[in-house]
């Protein structure tokens, strides 16, 4: 469950981290890094050599030729500069991953994974870097070792316009189910994307019933074709949308086996219906506001 302070909004976090990084999703990747590292795994140099902690003696181990690797040629530093015993080593390299800005410590991770496929052992790290991005809200992940962003800018522009204060009554009714699906997305102990989904839907839902005066999504979007000129097609999607909201898994009624929706559809849902909301809020108002309408399209 989320923490007390979350819950009462005494502990605000960004929702989703696209250009910054928290204290926890950082050390969270450095444990990765450590757990590579740590003197369990038959990689350390101590369980490969059992010769202590002096690397004068082992520095063509795969394991130490990486830890050099980054000492050299990532942080940029004079090869007979770097400590002559492993727990410094180490010690340094944490040192300077912890001052890094954001940006630098995905660029460490891409260059560490890098290394490791050259060595054959990256799959391992991958994944576990992918589980600390997703429980930690990162919009990032490892695809193939490439830290890749899970939407860009302008889909990111599209949920903060969706999820800001306006002040108009059809905006603040489908920011409250845009914040709520963003906020079950990002919650880091226990996300809920069947809801997330449902939330998102709903804020075109509500959108789509108040200028219409209908209570049925269908009937709403007859409506909006005839009044506001909307192409066919695109009225269409946002039916389609609400359709898979229904059926997918049970995310709109109750669930009748084990779903299958996660992150990314939960996302794809947050972006496309933040867009779609903001379609609406633009296009709408005109119709109110003694623009004559165009006339209707049909498919």
């Amino acid at each position: 469950m989320t923490e007390f302070s979350e819950r009462m909004g005494l502990s605000p976090r960004a929702a989703i981290q696209i250009q910054s990084m928290d204290d926890r999703l950082r050390n969270g990747l450095w444990n990765c890094l450590y757990l590579y590292w740590k003197e369990s795994t038959p990689y350390h140099p101590a369980a490969v050599l059992g010769r202590g902690d002096d690397l004068e003696t082992r520095r063509s181990d795969p394991v130490v030729v990486v830890a050099l690797f980054l000492w050299t040629e990532f942080f940029g530093q004079a090869l007979d500069a770097a400590p002559r015993r492993w727990s410094v080593l180490i010690a340094e390299i944490r040192a300077r991953f912890y001052e890094c800005d954001w940006n630098r410590v995905y660029d460490l991770i891409e260059f560490f994974d890098s290394e490791l496929q050259r060595l054959g052992m990256a799959l391992a790290f991958q994944q576990q870097v992918n589980r600390v991005l997703e429980s930690n809200s990162a919009g990032y992940r490892s695809v193939g070792g490439v830290i890749t962003p899970l939407t860009d800018p302008i889909e990111l522009a599209e949920v903060k316009r969706a999820a800001s204060p306006e002040g108009t009554k059809p905006h603040d009714l489908a920011r409250i189910h845009i914040n709520d699906a963003l906020q079950k997305l990002s919650d880091r102990a226990r996300p809920d994307y069947r809801n997330s989904i449902k939330e998102s839907i709903s804020a075109v839902e509500c959108v789509c019933n108040y200028f219409t005066g209908e209570s049925n999504l269908h009937k709403a979007l007859l409506k909006l074709k005839t009044q506001a000129g909307i192409h066919s097609a695109l009225l269409d999607g946002i039916e389609k949308l609400y359709g898979y909201a229904g059926d997918e898994d049970g995310v709109r009624h109750a669930i009748s086996s084990t779903p299958t929706v996660g992150v990314a559809e939960a996302l794809f849902m947050l972006v496309t219906c933040s867009a779609i909301v903001n379609f609406l809020l633009g296009k709408v108002p005109e119709l109110r506001n003694g623009a004559s309408p165009p006339s209707p399209t049909h498919s």
